[in-house]
């Protein structure tokens, strides 16, 4: 069915990439059919590319990056201003997505997510001045850095674009 489909990554393991989980049904319990998924995930991007069973938990890409600690911390830039040229995007423990201006963002729960839209460059250029600071101790980074250029790019198996310097 998604046989060549690169862009569709499962893993039937979670891990600090997989950490998404992705199952069929969502809830309660499944029907299946004979041969229903049969070759279904043949040929395309993710560790798992087996057949799938139904009422099974399977594990998508993080399309984030996350930083985490046992403890509260901060995230600020140096000039507390936006140096991307694109939107960064921020949801502390798991609380609905918000646009992020450059300010201080509090992670008082410890866990802090951010993705981005549109980005070329991140942090690269300007110095200092565009510089990003974590405030804390023990933090923790998992995800993948290109997702802070285009999330939905990178959903979709694809690099996207750098400009020089970028992060």
């Amino acid at each position: 069915m998604f046989n060549g489909c690169t862009g569709i990554r499962l893993s039937a393991e979670q891990s600090d990439s997989y950490a998404a989980p992705y199952r069929i049904p969502t809830t309660g319990t499944g029907q299946t059919a004979t041969n229903a998924f049969a070759g279904m995930l043949t040929g395309t991007g993710g560790t798992f590319t087996d057949d799938p069973v139904i009422d099974t938990t399977y594990y998508k890409p993080r399309l984030y990056v996350e930083f985490s600690s046992p403890s509260p911390f901060k995230l600020t830039t140096y000039s507390s201003a936006k140096n991307w040229d694109g939107q960064l995007e921020y949801s502390t423990n798991g609380k609905p997505w918000a646009t992020w201006d450059g300010r201080t963002i509090n992670a008082s729960d410890g866990i802090l997510a951010i993705r981005g839209t549109g980005n070329t460059v991140i942090t690269g250029r300007n110095g200092m001045s565009s510089k990003w600071f974590l405030m804390g101790s023990n933090i923790r980074c998992d995800g993948n850095i290109e997702t802070l250029l285009d999330y939905a790019t990178v959903a979709a198996g694809n690099h996207p674009a750098m400009a020089d310097g970028c992060y």
